[in-house]
């Protein structure tokens, strides 16, 4: 028992000798510089999927660009069974309809408006709907600056349209449409048919690239000039679609379109990401 206390006391005499206790010091400090520190955690945060932090931002896609009007409505469809819209308010008190929520699929990503496609088996939709009634003897405009992600660069995508609300208006009037690699200008050539008129003017398109696609109705004309341009590359496709007559009891009813609208199906999270929108709109 008496060799046992002296052994402690020299236990407790060493600990508190002055060079052991620096080396404690020391090996505590070096312990806590072990914890993970707060620029470690901002880059696991960094790391982390960008559009999931930047959707729990406050800003709506009518707060991206002031030419979107709080009537106009966004679409996004997964069925193929026809899109289903929100206005403004709707966006931000009832995003819920179908099954999912409309603002997993359009939303501000900082800079940027995302319109991506739900998956599905059916054709696929996450578009911006205009709701003016255009006529076009006026002077309409839509300019559009953009790249796209997630596509598989075969089937049909659908950029940007001129549409029309009639209930005869079975296609849209006119469409950029990317598919196999090449993007078309196309005109429909009756609102009751599917025959359409292809510009001879194409580009190829390349995923990821910036472009920009210009619509408009020249003023005191009803011909349509379609233009998009690669803003990488500068590659130029640009044709002017005089107006087909069978329209022109429709008139008055057109509005514009942009996003990623798959009519055919294809690539899951498809999107189309703007960058810049412009409207140039005389409604009736």
């Amino acid at each position: 028992m008496t060799i046992l206390i002296y052994k402690i006391i020299n236990i407790i005499n060493l600990l508190f000798k002055p060079t052991v206790l620096i080396v404690l010091i020391l090996t505590v400090i070096s312990c806590e510089e072990e914890a993970i520190s707060d620029t470690d955690i901002t880059n696991i945060v960094e790391d982390n999927d960008l559009n999931d932090l930047s959707k729990a931002s406050s800003d709506t896609p009518w707060d991206f660009d002031s030419s979107y009007s709080s009537n106009d409505d966004f679409q996004v469809d997964n069925d193929g069974g026809g899109a289903h819209n929100w206005n403004e308010r709707e966006y931000q008190d009832d995003p819920n309809d179908n099954g999912f929520d409309i603002t997993d699929y359009i939303y501000v990503d900082g800079s940027r408006l995302i319109l991506q496609c739900p998956n599905g088996n059916e054709r696929r939709r996450a578009e911006y709907r205009d709701q003016t009634n255009i006529d076009m003897d006026r002077r309409n405009r839509l300019d559009l600056t953009f790249d796209v992600r997630g596509y598989d660069n075969r089937h049909e995508l659908i950029l940007a349209q001129l549409h029309n609300d009639h209930r005869d208006a079975r296609r849209p009037y006119a469409t950029v449409v990317a598919e196999n690699g090449i993007v078309r200008l196309k005109r429909t050539n009756a609102p009751t048919g599917s025959s359409t008129t292809t510009a001879a003017e194409t580009i190829p398109f390349r995923q990821n690239d910036r472009y920009r696609i210009r619509m408009e109705t020249p003023n005191g004309s009803r011909n349509l000039d379609v233009r998009i341009d690669n803003l990488d590359t500068g590659e130029r496709a640009r044709n002017t679609f005089s107006f087909d007559s069978d329209w022109s009891r429709l008139d008055g009813n057109f509005y514009w379109k942009h996003g990623a609208y798959m009519p055919d199906g294809g690539s899951n999270n498809t999107r189309q990401r703007v960058e810049t929108i412009s409207f140039a709109t005389n409604r009736t």
